[in-house]
Order: C-alpha cells, then sequence, then structure tokens
C-alpha cells in the first residue's frame, strides 16, 4: 500500500481503505499517512429506512 511518510497521522485528512467485512468490525489504514483505525460493520439508521429524514441530504 502506498503511504506518504512525509504526512503527519496527527493533521492528516485521512483516506480510510476499509478491510471486508468479517464480524462486528473491520480495520481500516489510511492510504496517506498509515494509521489504523477500527471502524463498525453497522449503523443504528440506515438510509433505506422508511425512518430517514431525506430532507437532510442536500445540507
Amino acid at each position: 500500500m502506498d503511504t506518504n511518510t512525509d504526512v503527519n497521522a496527527s493533521n492528516c485528512v485521512c483516506y480510510w481503505i476499509i478491510e471486508e467485512p468479517s464480524g462486528s468490525k473491520s480495520v481500516g489504514r489510511c492510504k496517506k499517512c498509515g494509521k489504523t483505525k477500527e471502524f463498525f460493520n453497522y449503523t443504528d439508521t440506515s438510509v433505506w429506512s422508511s425512518e430517514y429524514n431525506y430532507d437532510n441530504l442536500s445540507e
């Protein structure tokens, strides 16, 4: 994976590459700085839910 060693993880605007779902969490690694982070493989609200407020999408 190409990571830019000139980018400081503390001021990086990360571009996350997240591994395929395998359980409740997946590990992501920033393409720019190499930082890693865990991501949950679910959300409390789905954008396909009838409860979702679509009016806020343009904001």
